[in-house]
């Protein structure tokens, strides 16, 4: 029997990493729809009558969560007991976490900026990336259209050089207070799993699908060789060492 609860993703989306991870930490079972980029314009669209076509987006009996942070809160109101393990024990540290979950998206924005400026020039890193669960044909079509998208990406992503610099300076002091932290030697919590996530596309931990990849990680090291060198990466690849289970979904 499948199971009620479903997950739309991109497999390449730190965001859905972030829910996926507190799924698969929660052991709560659920079904992962990965989408192909451009070609999940219609069907999220029509997922969400119209409200919007980002992933990661929840289906659960009947309802439709988008947005990251808002699945998590969501998971944590509607399963309790699955999600306690991953929240403070007083009541007060549970709310500040909660409340603070939103305010590290920004992150996730930064570290999607950078890593894109990293390989615009590169359509064939982006194709690779895109074509992960996309038919023949869909790769084909993307194949065609990735040369012609580079404004629109640019824009989409403002990817110019003051932002590009400030995402740099926000990603890093992140790292900063990870590599003080060390949330390795902590109890695995939706804070780590939040930040660990959001961060993984630059850390490459060998546990993900996509960012353990060398071929990941090799197009990014010319622009940003220098931050991929940070000990709060390393911080976060422990984490994913330590904590990161084998995905439990069920497959599509």
């Amino acid at each position: 029997m499948s199971p009620a609860r479903t997950l739309y993703t991109f497999s390449i989306s730190h965001f859905s990493e972030k829910v996926r991870w507190a799924l698969d930490a929660s052991r709560l079972p659920y079904r992962e729809v990965p989408r192909v980029p451009l070609f999940h314009v219609l069907d999220n669209a029509w997922l969400t009558r119209g409200e919007g076509v980002t992933v990661p987006i929840l289906q659960e009996d009947g309802r439709v969560i988008r947005d990251s942070s808002r699945i998590l809160r969501h998971l944590v109101e509607t399963e309790p007991q699955a999600l306690r393990p991953l929240l403070p024990r007083a009541a007060s540290a549970r709310q500040r976490l909660l409340e603070a979950l939103p305010t590290h998206d920004a992150l996730g924005v930064a570290v999607l900026r950078l890593a894109y400026g990293a390989t615009l020039d590169q359509p064939e890193v982006i194709l690779r990336l895109w074509s992960l669960d996309a038919a023949p044909w869909q790769r084909r079509l993307l194949a065609l259209a990735l040369p012609r998208l580079r404004g629109l990406l640019a824009r989409r992503f403002r990817l110019d050089r003051g932002r590009l610099a400030r995402a740099q300076d926000q990603v890093r002091r992140a790292l900063d207070q990870l590599a003080r932290e060390h949330l390795a030697r902590r109890r695995l919590d939706l804070d780590s799993i939040t930040r660990c996530a959001l961060l993984a596309p630059l850390a490459g931990p060998a546990e993900h699908r996509c960012y353990g990849d060398p071929a990941f990680q090799a197009p990014l090291r010319p622009a940003l060789g220098e931050l991929l060198e940070h000990p709060g990466l390393a911080e976060v690849r422990a984490v994913y060492r330590r904590y990161r289970r084998a995905p439990i979904a069920e497959p599509s």
